[in-house]
């Protein structure tokens, strides 16, 4: 965590780590499901750093992905000639390198995409364009949904059948709590802005109270679609109070409100003024 400097280790963080580690040493695939805002990219990061030193290459799925942004492809060498040549994809780098593969968003991924993925998972050479890649003993993959593990939901564009979910150990990663939100934020703020820290459950106040508003879908304006409230978000207000020396309040308003409706900030007024 020391090289994470925004990680912070709660005990339900420490238990996290835990079992995500534990799937690294052991070898087998992980898939971890949960909401928006239930540290799975971040946990899988300071994973890999502990065990390997290293980040894991980060690639975000979705419905455009396509075999070759995973596995690579032939490309021009150089502009205004006709020599390609291959250019590995974030999987075929990570397979001969042995790195770890964190792919968010798994349930957008198309079906031929999955299927190029378990191939990889499968045996301990690929072949990508006439060449033999041969898999590194410490290439690891973890796999990241917001969406439930069986059947579908609203978020997802895939159903991940039994055969699928069966080449992973899949774990589920529940919201965080107020209290634990409030835990990290005081830690955060008593490292970067420390004559904030009293203000830590505040902000925990505001976080929640906008993670239930997106989580509810009981807006009166929609005319700006969806969102999701994350970590993220936090670490964007601390930035602003940090480096632009905003106060919580202006922090927050910016990182929270600024993009909700304002027919429908008028709601979250009482969790603003308690910023002074």
């Amino acid at each position: 965590s020391q090289r994470i400097p925004r990680f912070i280790p709660t005990n339900n963080a420490k238990q996290r780590l835990d079992i995500v580690s534990y799937a690294l040493r052991s070898g087998v695939p992980l898939l971890i499901q949960g909401p928006t805002s239930a540290s799975k990219s971040l946990t899988a990061q300071v994973a890999s750093v502990g065990l390997y030193g290293q980040f894991p290459l980060i690639y975000a799925l979705s419905e455009q992905t396509e075999v070759g942004d995973l596995l690579g492809r032939k490309m021009l060498r150089r502009k205004g000639t006709s020599m390609l040549s291959y250019v590995p994809g974030v999987l075929a780098e990570a397979y001969e390198k042995g790195r770890v593969l964190l792919l968010d968003e798994f349930d957008l991924c198309p079906p031929k995409v999955i299927s190029s993925i378990l191939t990889a998972l499968d045996g301990n050479t690929i072949e990508i364009e006439g060449k033999q890649i041969v898999r590194h003993q410490n290439f690891r993959v973890i796999a990241t949904l917001n969406g439930e593990t069986e059947g579908f939901t609203s978020q997802q564009r895939n159903i991940l059948p039994s055969e699928i979910l069966a080449r992973f150990r899949t774990i589920s990663f529940p919201l965080m709590s107020r209290e634990e939100y409030n835990e990290i934020f005081s830690q955060l703020l008593k490292n970067s802005n420390p004559q904030y820290e009293q203000q830590s459950k505040q902000i925990a106040d505001v976080h929640k109270s906008v993670e239930n508003y997106y989580a509810s879908n009981q807006r009166k304006d929609k005319s700006r679609g969806s969102a999701a409230m994350t970590l993220r978000n936090f670490s964007y207000a601390l930035d602003l109070m940090a480096l632009d020396k905003l106060k919580p309040r202006d922090a927050c308003t910016i990182a929270y409100l600024a993009q909700i409706p304002t027919t429908d900030r008028t709601q979250f007024n009482d969790y603003i003024d308690k910023l002074g």
